[in-house]
C-alpha cells in the first residue's frame, strides 16, 4: 500500500471512530502531543484535554460524518492532508439535526509501528463567508 493510501486509511478509520460516538477509538486516532484547533476556540493541547472536548460532543450530540480528501502529501514521517467534510449533528435530548458542510486540515505523524496518527487538527465551517 502507497504512503498515500495509509494515510488516507487512517482518515477513514477516524471517520469511522467519529460515527460510533466511541471516545477510546476516537481518541486512538491522534498523537500524545495533539494540538486541535477547533473553530471560534482556543487550542487544546493533549491527547487528555482533547478527551474532554471529545466527551462534551458525545455526551450531547448523534454525529454522522463524511469526509473526503482533496490533497494528501507525504513527506517522511510527516504527512499533511486537507479536504472537505460534510454531515450533520443531532442533539441526543432532540431537536433538529444542525448541518456540517466544512474543510479540515490534519497534519499526520507516522509512529513506531508505521501507523498514521494525526499529530494536527484544524477545521472551520465553508457556510460562514469568505473574507
Amino acid at each position: 500500500m502507497s504512503e498515500v493510501n495509509s494515510v488516507n486509511a487512517a482518515l477513514a478509520a477516524h471517520v469511522a471512530a467519529v460515527n460510533s460516538c466511541n471516545v477510546e477509538a476516537n481518541l486512538a486516532g491522534f498523537t500524545d502531543d495533539i494540538v486541535y484547533m477547533p473553530p471560534n476556540g482556543r487550542p487544546v493541547h493533549g491527547k487528555s484535554d482533547l478527551e474532554s472536548a471529545i466527551r462534551v460532543w458525545v455526551d450531547n450530540f448523534e454525529v454522522g460524518i463524511e469526509m473526503v480528501p482533496e490533497e494528501t502529501i507525504v513527506s517522511g514521517d510527516w504527512a499533511f492532508q486537507w479536504g472537505l467534510l460534510k454531515g450533520a449533528f443531532k442533539p441526543r435530548e432532540g431537536g433538529d439535526s444542525t448541518p456540517m458542510d466544512w474543510k479540515f486540515v490534519y497534519v499526520y505523524q507516522r509512529q513506531p509501528d508505521g501507523a498514521w496518527k494525526i499529530a494536527r487538527d484544524i477545521y472551520n465551517d465553508n457556510t460562514a463567508g469568505n473574507l
